[in-house]
């Protein structure tokens, strides 16, 4: 076959061609030290690249909501350990009232224990970036009312009670101004608010029975019959008849309009219907748990509610502890004394008589209203002391959650290293071999311009 000149110069021109196509590709390679640049160079290598780098990128992610969850758990367990504090000086306060020996000194007991009642609604509203940490879902909703709302309205509070919840006390009832108090026993239920209506209880899961409210100065107010219940209207105390203080659970339903600055948001801690809303919508707190990943198969929660924390129950005892010791006054001395000059069988009574009388009730007023409220400062150590464990177990939990974070964060750290690696030698290119190459083929390519230069010089006058 002849070869011609056109033949050569072709054939040059693909060779030297050839050579700059891999000098390109190898000073690509040391410029980017990567081994591909498109994914048509190595389709193989380029899809395990793809897969390597969206697992990196899930674990950088899972990395990053683990850095999230620590700092929402570190914000909640602050609010768990300032609870903690306030339910250790009100137990401390409940235990000295053991010591004093006057109704004033208890009442400033109780006084104290309101200003820390106060402060555990603002540790149930604490907040991380703008979101409430302990409402669940419903991050926008604070754990107790922010200010005063006459005309907010639910309906169907749901509270469950059993019978650790029912509580036996002494009411104290005062039924005209300078009379003797009456110390009546009941059994009965706290609720957190007061003024409340339609009361419903069902007992042992049966049949709601309506509550029949009542004043507390009722005669009758703590005295049900059996069969019966009571709503105390201005204590928020369900007094339950004599059949029903045995059971062992108790549902209660009622509906409320108008709360306070303080009062629990009934959102974020009840089984609750809001009618303003069209139609009607019913708020639950069951599966409220805010869980992140933190890999394939590994969710787990990171809030932690505020009923569990500042359950009902805990304000609903503290706000009847406060209200009945604050409440329970022994009577003014001039009124005792009109009330005792008023009735007709003194009349042959002197003064110096009448002030005798007055001391004596005094006195037997002072003791009866002494003997109440110590019981109730008794009963109410152990009330504390249960919900400061109660509250203990779920920081518990939480602490157990933390340390498996950190457990969490170690295996990411460690999966990321692994990863990084099978990625780079995947698809980082051996700069120590990339040079070598590159050496030998600028050579080849010099040497292949050169031998193309030498043929071109050549003319038919050669030939010739």
């Amino acid at each position: 076959m002849r070869i011609t000149n056109s033949m050569m110069s072709n054939r040059m021109m693909l060779n030297i061609n050839r050579n700059m196509r891999l000098l390109d590709t190898l000073q690509m390679q040391w410029s980017t030290g990567k081994q591909i640049q498109f994914p048509s160079d190595n389709p193989i290598l380029a899809s395990r690249a793809l897969n390597f780098r969206t697992a990196v990128a899930q674990n950088q992610q899972h990395q990053r909501n683990v850095d999230q969850a620590e700092s929402w758990m570190e914000m909640t367990e602050s609010g768990f350990t300032e609870v903690t504090r306030i339910l250790t000086r009100i137990n401390e306060l409940v235990v000295s009232g053991d010591a004093v020996e006057n109704v004033g000194g208890m009442q400033a007991i109780a006084t104290q224990i309101a200003s820390y009642l106060d402060q555990l609604g603002l540790a149930m509203n604490a907040s991380y970036t703008g979101r409430y940490l302990f409402s669940g879902f419903r991050t926008d909703q604070p754990g107790t009312i922010l200010r005063d709302d006459p005309n907010l309205r639910f309906e169907d509070i749901t509270q469950h009670f059993t019978s650790r919840n029912v509580e036996n006390i002494h009411a104290i009832q005062r039924f005209e101004v300078g009379a003797e108090p009456v110390i009546t026993e009941a059994s009965v239920l706290k609720l957190p608010f007061t003024h409340i209506e339609n009361v419903r209880v069902s007992v042992n899961g049966g049949a709601q029975i309506a509550a029949t409210p009542r004043s507390i100065d009722d005669v009758d107010a703590y005295r049900p019959g059996p069969g019966e219940i009571f709503y105390i209207v201005e204590t928020g105390e369900i007094v339950l008849g004599s059949n029903f203080a045995s059971a062992d659970t108790f549902d209660v339903q009622y509906d409320k309009e108008g709360f306070n600055r303080g009062d629990l948001n009934p959102i974020v801690y009840f089984t609750v219907t809001d009618p303003s809303t069209t139609p009607p919508r019913t708020f639950s707190m069951e599966g409220q748990h805010i869980e992140y990943e933190f890999g394939i198969g590994t969710r787990f929660p990171i809030n932690s509610l505020a009923k569990d924390v500042v359950s009902a129950h805990l304000v609903a005892d503290l706000r009847s502890f406060v209200s009945t010791v604050l409440g329970a006054e022994v009577s003014e001395r001039s009124d005792i004394m009109a009330r005792l000059a008023a009735d007709p069988d003194n009349a042959d009574k002197t003064q110096a008589e009448l002030s005798q009388m007055a001391d004596a009730q005094i006195a037997r007023e002072e003791q009866m209203i002494m003997t109440a409220l110590q019981s109730k400062f008794s009963n109410m150590i152990e009330i504390v002391q249960n919900h400061t464990s109660a509250v203990s177990r779920h920081q518990t939990d939480l602490g157990a959650r933390m340390s498996r974070l950190d457990l969490v964060r170690d295996r990411l750290e460690r999966d990321e290293m692994s990863l990084e690696r099978v990625l780079s030698q995947n698809e980082d290119a051996d700069l120590v071999e990339v040079a070598m190459r590159l050496s030998n083929a600028e050579a080849i390519y010099q040497a292949s311009l050169m031998a193309g230069i030498n043929m071109v010089q050549l003319s038919l006058a050669n030939f010739l």
